[in-house]
């Protein structure tokens, strides 16, 4: 893997480590940078890249990190258990009892 480049693709919430990682030839900065760009444009998901240059004996030079200013909500986030509801929905008013309902709540206290 002479002058291999790895790109590390992170998307929102996630560390450069739990990205998902590819190979290029990509050599230089000014490369990296088009390249982040057109990814960015292909998928505005999209939060994080990092270019890495890695030699034959393991060691490796950041060649490049951008971010995406615009990058959009995904729905592949972490998501807390319970429902979710839209915020603008009001909720409806518990419904009043009857005659009979309140005779029988009275008894049976």
């Amino acid at each position: 893997m002479a002058g291999t480049t790895e790109i590390y693709i992170c998307y929102p919430g996630q560390a450069v480590k739990e990205g998902k990682c590819e190979y290029s030839d990509i050599s230089s900065r000014m490369e990296a940078d088009g390249d982040a760009a057109r990814r960015f444009a292909d998928d505005p998901k999209i939060a994080k890249i990092a270019y890495y240059k890695v030699d034959e004996d393991g060691a490796f030079k950041i060649l490049c990190t951008k971010e995406n200013a615009n990058v959009q909500k995904s729905g592949r986030g972490r998501l807390d258990s319970g429902a979710r509801t839209h915020p603008d929905r009001k909720k409806r008013a518990k419904q009043k009892q009857g005659l009979f309902g309140r005779l029988k709540s009275a008894f049976a206290d």
